[in-house]
Order: C-alpha cells, then structure tokens, then sequence
C-alpha cells in the first residue's frame, strides 16, 4: 500500500503549487513515509475539522498515523511563532487527547532526515519488478537483515535506476532505509520491523 496515493488523491487543487501549506503538508507526509516505525498514514476529515477549529497558526497540517504499536495524530505547526511551547499547551488543552505529537516545521525540515524523505516519497511508485523484490528480500536475510544500499542496488535486475528501486521499496515499506545520515552507497539498508 503506499500511503502517498491515499494523502495525495484527496488534495483539493491549488492555485499556486508553492503555497507554504503544501510544502508543509508535504514536508510531513515525506517525513512520515520514510520513518521506518510508521505503518500507514491519513488524512483524516475529524481530525482536520478539529486542527481548523483549534487556536493552531494557518498552514497547520494533521494527520492520523499508525504506528507499530498504537494510532497517533500527527500535526505539524509552521515556524513562524516564537512562542511554541505556549502554543503546544494550548493545542493540547484543546484537543484534549495524549496521543497528539505537535511537531514544527524546522523539526521536520532538519537535515539529513528530509533530505532523505523526500528521495523516498519522491520514488513512491516506481516500479520494481518481484524478481528484484525476491532477490533484495534473500540478499538482506543472508546479511542478517540488513547492508548497505549500494550492494542492495546491486540486487536490483530489470531497472534503469536501481537506487530509485530500492527507494521505492522503501516508501512501499518492504525495507527501511537509514535517513539519519545523507544517503550514499553505504547507507544501511534493513528489513522491515515485524512488531
């Protein structure tokens, strides 16, 4: 499933692709598809009436997210005020839930991590044939369930990109890619966790 189409599809059309709420709408659904302990994300009509309702700053974006373990919402609140703590606590008072994660803009945007983010959710999608897929599956659970993304890419057959390919199985959550640091050829490439 990839969690991109379902976030996408719903979008109304804007007028201006450059709108600082789209790029943080998509700074967060990037940051989202490339953390490894996320199953699944949404948009969530409740959850969007609510964050509208609430004292959140304008190009605020919510989302509901599945975890290993548990179901969280997700907002993200621009960084143009210097008062956030303050407003985290009246968020929270608002919404009156604890499984709420504000997170702002420049926690989202930090680097290496959205660099790495957004070359995952930007190779969402393209295609990786099953053989590719049988053979990076066998070649990780030879190495003990993780390597390197180059030697991963070297497993990739019948693709003109094959670091895009493992990319992709990435955003598609079939392995987990370390966005902690740049992304090279010595980039740990793993399994994904069963829990």
């Amino acid at each position: 499933m990839n969690p991109m189409s379902l976030t996408t599809a719903n979008r109304p059309p804007s007028t201006n692709p450059f709108e600082p709420d789209d790029r943080l709408e998509h700074a967060l659904e990037a940051r989202l598809l490339a953390e490894p302990r996320v199953r699944d994300f949404r948009r969530s009509s409740r959850d969007e009436l609510a964050l509208f309702s609430s004292v959140s700053p304008p190009g605020s974006a919510i989302r509901s997210v599945r975890l290993i373990d548990r179901i969280l919402t997700v907002m993200a609140i621009p960084d143009e005020s210097n008062i956030l703590p303050a407003l985290r606590r009246r968020l929270r008072n608002h919404w009156h839930q604890s499984d709420l994660l504000i997170v702002s803009e420049r926690w989202l945007r930090r680097r290496p991590h959205f660099d790495g983010s957004v070359l995952i959710a930007d190779s969402a999608g393209y295609p990786v044939p099953p053989l590719s897929r049988f053979l990076i599956a066998e070649h990780l659970t030879e190495y003990g369930g993780s390597s390197h993304l180059g030697d991963c890419a070297a497993q990739m057959v019948g693709v003109q990109d094959p670091v895009r390919a493992v990319l992709a199985l990435a955003a598609a959550r079939t392995v987990s890619i370390d966005i902690s640091r740049p992304i090279g050829p010595l980039t740990a490439v793993s399994l994904p966790s069963s829990r």
